[in-house]
This record gives C-alpha cells, sequence and structure tokens, in this order.
C-alpha cells in the first residue's frame, strides 16, 4: 500500500493566518502512475511476460500467428475505466507434442493503479464506492462416448481497495471473484482522507485451462474468459461539492460525476425512485379520469 501524503503546509499554515477560507483545501501533487505486472504461459509456446499495459499473447504452436488460435492472451485497459481481460483455449493433446500430455494454458498478473481525494480538509474520512463488474465464460471440451467434459478450468482473481475505515483508520476491502462467487455488478464501500494518495489492485492470482482430448476423439478446443471492471466515485448521499478524485495518469475512471447516464450499478440504485415517480403520476392520471366522470 502506497500513502504519499502531499500536504503543502506552508501554503495552509498561510492561508489559515490569512483567515481564507479557501485555505482549508488540500492541495496534491503528481499521482503516482499505474503499474502492470504478470503474463502468459502455455506448454506448446512458452511464457509470455511484460510490465505495461497492452496485450501479450502465446500462439498455440511456433507456427501460429496472433491472427488465427491464441492459447492465453492477458489484456489490460487504462480507458473507458481500468480493467484486464484474460482469454485462454486448451486445444487437444495432439497439438502438445510426442508427450500426449494434455495441454495446458495459463494466465496471471495485477494492475496496481492509484487514487486520491483532493478537495476541503474534513474531520471524517471521505465515503467512496467502487462500483465493480465481472464475468467469466467457460466452453468446456467434450469428447468420446457418451459424451464427458475432459477438460479443467480454473480461476482466482479479486479486486482490492486500500484506503481507511470510517475513523481514519488503514483498512483493506477486498472483492472475491472465484467459481461460488456471482458475477455482474457489485459494490465496494470504502473511505479516504483528502490529500492522501491510495491504491487499487486488480489481481489475477490464477487462471488456468487445460484440456484431455484429442482430435482423433473429435476434441474441439476449450475456451475461457475473465473480465474484470471496476469505476470508484462517491458514495450515495454524499455531497463532493468542492472535492474531486484523480487517478493515477493515463487512467480513466469511466462516467464523470457530470454524466448523464449513470452507470449500470447506478440504476439499481435509482431505479425504485423512478418506479415511486411513475406508480404516482398513474395514480395522479386514474383521479383525473375519475373526477371527469
Amino acid at each position: 500500500m502506497n500513502f504519499k501524503t502531499s500536504f503543502l503546509m506552508g501554503a495552509l499554515t498561510i492561508g489559515i493566518l490569512a483567515g481564507n477560507a479557501a485555505a482549508d483545501a488540500i492541495s496534491f501533487g503528481p499521482i503516482d502512475g499505474p503499474i502492470f505486472t504478470g503474463g502468459v504461459e502455455t506448454n506448446t509456446g512458452g511464457i509470455d511476460a511484460f510490465n505495461g499495459p497492452g496485450v501479450r499473447f502465446l500462439p498455440c504452436s511456433p507456427t501460429d500467428t496472433l491472427s488465427t488460435n491464441i492459447c492465453a492472451s492477458l489484456s489490460y485497459q487504462t480507458t473507458p475505466q481500468p480493467g484486464f481481460t484474460a482469454t485462454l483455449q486448451a486445444f487437444p493433446v495432439d497439438f502438445a507434442g510426442p508427450s500426449d500430455n494434455a495441454t495446458l494454458a495459463r494466465a496471471g498478473g495485477e494492475m496496481l493503479y492509484f487514487f486520491a481525494v483532493v478537495g476541503p480538509l474534513s474531520p471524517h474520512p471521505i465515503p467512496l464506492i467502487v462500483n465493480t463488474f465481472w464475468e467469466v465464460d467457460y466452453t468446456p471440451a467434450v469428447c468420446c462416448d457418451p459424451p464427458a467434459i475432459i477438460s479443467g478450468f480454473r480461476y482466482d482473481a479479486g479486486i482490492r481497495v486500500d484506503a481507511v475505515d470510517t475513523v481514519g483508520s488503514t483498512q483493506s476491502v477486498f472483492q472475491n471473484i472465484a467459481p461460488g462467487f456471482l458475477p455482474g455488478f457489485h459494490v465496494l464501500n470504502t473511505f479516504a482522507l483528502p490529500g492522501t494518495e491510495y491504491d487499487i489492485a486488480l489481481i489475477l492470482d490464477r487462471m488456468e485451462l487445460s484440456n484431455g482430448g484429442s482430435v482423433q476423439a473429435g476434441t474441439g478446443p476449450a475456451s475461457a474468459r475473465l473480465f474484470v471492471d471496476p469505476i470508484i466515485g462517491f458514495a450515495p448521499g454524499f455531497d463532493s461539492t468542492g472535492y474531486s478524485i484523480v487517478v493515477s495518469d493515463g487512467i480513466s475512471n469511466g462516467a464523470t460525476g457530470g454524466s448523464a447516464v449513470p452507470e449500470p450499478a447506478g440504476w439499481l440504485l435509482i431505479a425504485p425512485g423512478i418506479l415511486l415517480l411513475l406508480g404516482r403520476g398513474a395514480r395522479k392520471k386514474l383521479a383525473e379520469r375519475r373526477t371527469r366522470h
């Protein structure tokens, strides 16, 4: 966790002595840049690791190219919001060479970026939410008679936010991304002190896909895809006037506070209110009709 506190105490002190209310605001210097680690691996193509944004991929054989069958790829995105996509394919054992071992594709890594709340001093930490979305797709390989699944898929990932709790003590909140957890939209609640740098980590601990079938048995490839995507904002009900959230250079934080279109998670929050207003309008029109008749 990186806590880089950038309080410009000299300017703040001068402002307080001058009696200027604007002096209660905290200035903040440049945010640390994002950090990308990890890579992909297959037992037919080697290892491709990297330390930057973009795509890393391994073909299914040394003669394949990116435009044909990709056995493993890991892509970090920075716009329109941070996220990563891991895609794997595992072909039948015939692609594994003379050993006839099951083909295996792996991906793993971490995208770490930083954020801070900029604005007036506050006696309490600023409430934040991280709207997250993740989805996973898996198409198994099926073989033989009677048909049976002969591929295996495992994944373990998560989103970690290092910030503070309601009283300003250091706290990490974590969303698990693994079998048994429901994909879709989720919300993480956290807090931040103005003028302090915190971090968000998109973690892919492990993603593995294997295929133990053979071309002769009519087995096709197994495939899997995992997508993770968070957006940080102020918690509903908090008056964010005078406050803003800054993130690592090059990272886009999705829809801004001025956006006219809520994020999908936001629709879940405002939908009950919309339904209530529609219901009131319908009842009013019904009452007017009864009065006229």
